[in-house]
């Protein structure tokens, strides 16, 4: 796919389109550069020297000159010279993305040239980000070289998980409320599919493009936004007047990799290699950036251990299905096929003259997985293809009108494609088989085992697209002491979800013989209302529009402040299609197009405080105190918003029939019992559910989440070179995302306070209480002479939301959210509310063999677990049986009644979970510390050849540990996961007629060890630079 698009390339990087209002907010990809000369109408020179442009200004009448649309990154030289003074320069200046760095210069006269001082630079921007130079990500301990390996620094940000499945949190917020971009334009997931938030399986970008990665937390900037979680913007090389680039290759497998309870790895590769190379077409004028990487990787496959079941059952169970159904569901012991993945760059900046520049970037991404559904036994069928593809082109142009003005313009097109298929195919129903005896009969007092078989419910119907139009305006006028911004962006998009879940029909069964004579306990179908999935396909259009007016203030020396205000807005084109009874149990016109807006007001500040006070010492060389209050509107996957279109009663209906102690059939021959796909259209016509079909709807009052984000920083900097940070965060939602029922009326109350309910499915979207958070950090940096840097950070944290949003439909989100009464959830704990939190680092380089240092880095991470609920299984409460949070008995309690099981071993069981005649909070339980090191070594080796000319190459062999402990000693570096975030440790058969809770036994499985961050890993790469 490298250079497909050259037809169009050179024609569209010529093709500035300025006018065309198509955009959407984006973060900037550009450096600035403020400062005092001390003298008016001083000449100022910035020069970027890897590329020879220079950029020059004049200070104003009080010596203060400004310099905008600066790439980031460097080294920059400054030049300072006015008539009468000595010319004055400072060198190997590097500057962040998105931040203005303050220079001060103290000028002397011709006569006292001995006595010029330059103070140096530092930020003047009221930030609280992170900041990952290219440099950075080469000193980090990475196998899958992932985003999320290079933003784990910073304490506040929690990851969660390896490769593909890595998530990224901040201040316990749901990791799917982050805004992640490249070259300043929107990166996200487009559905909201992905754990990562990506539109990709992995990375949409190769690490090895990344010029710089931003992670912002509470940016009191008003020109970023689209997050109540964190801004990742990452920005992408240039070329430069010097032809350089590297070819890369990094592998591991299945011997490379730790032991788990005595067992190896099985089948295990991963191999990544590619090649960047850029330099001038042009010098000093226009110059070029290319990339390609591939991937290949077989995640390791754990045997699977029966808890019930034995494989002579299993073999039966196949053998059956061949021969009653002609279906062949294929084996428990599948190995999944590689994941691949191909991901390609071009970049073209051209530099039309010193305050004119075009740019152009082109990338591409198309990867593949095999994934499979559900725990348990789960037979090959039940695996599926994770396919997905981004194109994007994007369109800048940065322009210096004159000394005090500067804007930057960006037009984008971004496609999305992502079709998901079972191998199982689509001609065999989702099967779920519980059994709890090893003869493969159920009969609710063993322990429970579920065999699944088929195409999973979630993939007969199941694909996506989406097309982006992009267009980002600034300007920024500095006018004296004041330095003014203001934008505007939009986004035009059109997305499209094929998802009919158990399009091919779901069936649950209570034991084998149940399956075999085709007599479920559970069936539950949807379909196309013409019988053609496709006329099911959801899909909206819309404008998403923002506007911006700040002003930075710089108060004096010392003191910057920044205020101003930020207006989002979203107005979808149409609504889904009308249903007249669907609409009447919402209670509103199920077709309402959404359409929000809200003004978000911000202020942050930044003060010099190294002469106040007590920060007046010896021991400290420089204090500063920042921070900031305002309020930030975030995004929600789109597949929430896509889902009232597919669930309109109209292009797709359904029924659900259950009876989880009795089958829902008697002869195997009503239409309610097990059939093939085919049938099902047939036996259940849409012509009987037209008039009764719910809708789900979108809350006509919804309101865009937003939460109010308050910062406080003091940076310490002392006498013997320490860094030092202390930082206080607070978010308080505004306006959170929540789901109901409106066609939910009560079917009994509990003693215990437990709600069942009856339900028509008139799902719908609102507003609820969002995540809430307070935290705490201290981190410290230092670099020592003997070529040893050390860091660490810390970070205490509380947060509570009431609705967690993990899933992918909006009907799961309301029906999987752990409860006592759905319909009125409470606020607890997030699963993200990671209380503790240490990360700590090394880095030392050696100097043993000339001209080859050897580089050394330590990663070291400890945190509290993820948290998780304690529900029931087999408390159906009208939406499902699995997520009522548990009620924590008493001695004798009238609540309860006990079947199968004593009193004693419940209390026994549930003791310390919670307060005694009282239903346990969502989110209480806590899985284990994890502590794990990481470590990589670096070995770089010179590359001479004087019969080639080659003077400055030079081989990089990288080795890395991640998870030494575990390398050390095998039952340590453990990591813990919760499936689905829930413990089912009680089971019941849900409330009697007495609305007591009738228990009849326990679950004892606690949580699950990570098969792959749990083992140590070992990698071997290489990269030859030029």
């Amino acid at each position: 796919m490298l250079f497909n698009k050259s037809k169009h390339l050179l024609a569209g990087f010529f093709l500035v389109t300025l006018f065309s209002l198509n955009s959407f907010a984006s973060n900037d990809t550009t450096s600035a550069l403020r400062g005092d000369a001390g003298v008016a109408s001083a000449s100022v020179v910035v020069t970027h020297v890897p590329t020879g442009i220079s950029k020059s200004t004049t200070s104003d009448a009080n010596g203060i000159f400004s310099v905008g649309n600066l790439r980031p990154g460097g080294p920059y030289k400054i030049t300072i010279s006015a008539s009468g003074y000595a010319t004055e320069s400072l060198d190997n200046v590097f500057l962040t993305v998105s931040e203005t760095a303050k220079l001060s210069v103290n000028m002397i006269s011709t006569a006292d040239i001995d006595d010029v001082v330059v103070t140096g630079t530092r930020s003047a921007s009221v930030q609280t980000s992170l900041a990952v130079t290219a440099q950075d990500i080469e000193s980090i301990p990475s196998i899958e070289r992932s985003i999320a390996d290079y933003v784990k620094k910073d304490s506040r940000i929690f990851v969660e998980g390896t490769s593909r499945n890595a998530t990224i949190s901040v201040s316990g917020t749901n990791n799917r409320y982050n805004n992640f971009t490249v070259d300043g334009i929107e990166q996200n997931d487009q559905l909201g599919l992905n754990a990562n938030g990506f539109p990709s399986v992995r990375n949409p970008i190769s690490i090895e493009t990344i010029e710089q990665l931003q992670v912002d937390i509470s940016p009191f900037d008003v020109s970023k936004g689209n997050f109540t979680g964190a801004s990742i913007n990452a920005v992408t090389k240039s070329g430069t007047n010097e032809i350089t680039g590297a070819y890369y290759n990094y592998s591991t497998d299945e011997d490379n990799v730790g032991s788990l309870n005595g067992q190896k790895a099985s089948q295990f590769s991963d191999e990544t290699k590619g090649f960047v190379v850029g330099g001038p077409i042009i010098k000093d004028k226009l110059f070029f950036f290319v990339s390609q990487e591939e991937f290949t990787s077989v995640t390791p496959a754990e045997p699977y251990t029966y808890r019930t079941a034995t494989q002579a059952l299993i073999d039966e169970v196949r053998a059956q299905t061949i021969a009653l159904y002609n279906y062949d569901p294929g084996t428990t012991s599948f190995l999944p096929p590689p994941e691949m993945a191909d991901k390609e760059l071009v970049k073209l900046d051209w530099y039309i003259n010193d305050n004119h520049r075009l740019e152009y970037v082109y990338s591409y991404s198309e990867d593949n997985t095999v994934r499979p559904y559900n725990y348990d036994i789960r037979f090959s069928s039940h695996y599926y293809n994770y396919p997905a593809m981004t194109e994007k082109d994007t369109y800048a142009y940065y322009g210096d009108l004159s000394d005090n003005l500067y804007v930057q313009v960006k037009y984008s097109e971004v496609e999305w494609a992502n079709d998901q298929d079972s191998l199982g195919g689509e001609d065999f129903p989702h099967v779920e088989i519980r059994i709890d005896q090893a003869d493969g009969t159920y009969t609710g007092s063993g322990s429970r085992e579920v065999i699944f078989l088929g195409p999973d419910k979630y993939r007969s119907a199941n694909e996506g697209f989406a097309f982006d139009e992009i267009l980002n305006m600034k300007a920024v006028y500095t006018m004296g002491d004041h330095e003014i911004t203001f934008g505007y962006d939009s986004i035009d998009k059109r997305l499209g979800n094929l998802f009919i879940s158990r399009e091919n029909g779901a069936y649950k069964f209570n034991g084998v013989d149940n399956y075999y004579a085709g007599i479920p306990y559970f069936f539950r179908f949807n379909k196309s209302a013409t019988g053609d999935p496709y006329y099911a396909m959801a899909g909206f259009s819309g404008t998403f529009e923002t506007i911006y007016l700040q002003d930075k203030y710089y108060v004096s020396d010392i003191l910057t402040v920044n205020y101003g205000l930020r207006y989002d807005s979203f107005e979808m084109d149409m609504g889904p299609a009308y249903n007249e009874y669907g609409s009447g149990l919402l209670g509103f016109r199920n077709d309402t197009p959404a359409s929000t807006s809200i003004l978000q007001p911000r202020f942050g500040f930044q003060l010099d405080a190294s002469d106040m006070g007590m920060f007046s010492s010896d021991r400290i060389v420089s204090a500063e105190l920042r921070g900031g209050y305002g309020l930030f509107a975030g995004r929600v996957p789109n597949v929430w918003i896509a889902s009232p279109f597919a669930n309109s009663g109209v292009v797709q209906y359904g029924s659900r029939t259950a009876s989880w102690g009795l089958p829902v059939c008697q002869t195997g021959a009503e239409r309610t019992c097990f059939k093939a796909p085919e049938t099902i259209y047939q036996d259940f016509p849409y012509s009987e559910f037209a008039s009764t079909s719910p809708a789900q709807g979108i809350d006509p009052n919804y309101d865009t989440p937003s939460t109010w984000k308050l910062n406080l920083e003091l940076l310490l900097t002392t006498a013997n070179g320490y860094d030092l940070k202390f930082a206080y965060n607070r978010d308080d939602a505004k306006d959170g995302v929540g789901f109901s029922d409106a066609s939910a009326t009560v079917d009994q109350v509990g003693k215990t306070g437990i709600v069942t309910y009856n339900s028509q499915g008139a799902y719908y979207i609102t507003n609820g209480p969002g995540a809430s958070s307070d935290s705490f950090t201290l981190s410290l940096d230092k670099e020592f002479d003997n070529g040893v840097s050390v860091f660490a950070s810390y970070t205490g944290l509380d947060a509570e939301n009431a609705w967690n949003g993990t899933s992918s439909q909006l009907s799961s989100n309301l029906e999987y959210n752990p409860r006592v009464d759905l319909m009125n959830v409470n606020v607890g704990k997030t699963p993200w509310a990671i209380e503790n939190r240490l990360v700590a680092g090394l880095n030392y380089t050696a100097n043993w063999f000339a001209g080859a240092p050897t580089n050394f880095s330590l990663f070291y991470k400890v945190y509290s677990g993820k948290r998780f609920s304690y529900v029931y299984d087999g408390m159906d409460d009208g939406y499902d049986d699995g997520n009522t949070l548990i009620y924590i008995p008493t001695e004798n309690d009238p609540n309860v009644v006990y079947s199968g099981i004593n009193e004693g071993e419940v209390l026994t069981a549930l003791h310390g979970l919670g307060t005694p005649g009282s239903h346990v909070a969502a989110n209480t339980g806590e899985l284990p510390y994890t502590r794990q090191l990481d470590l990589r070594i670096a070995q770089e080796i010179p590359v001479k050849s004087k019969y080639f000319g080659i003077d400055d190459h030079k081989v990089v062999v990288y080795f890395d540990l991640l998870n030494v402990l575990n390398f050390i000693n095998e039952d340590k570096g453990h990591s813990y996961f919760q499936r689905y975030g829930a413990r089912q440790i009680v089971e019941t058969d849900g409330l009697n007629s007495n609305g007591q809770i009738v228990i009849t036994g326990l679950d004892t499985r606690g949580p699950s060890i990570d098969s792959y961050a749990s083992r140590y890993r070992m990698q071997l790469g290489f990269t030859y630079k030029f």
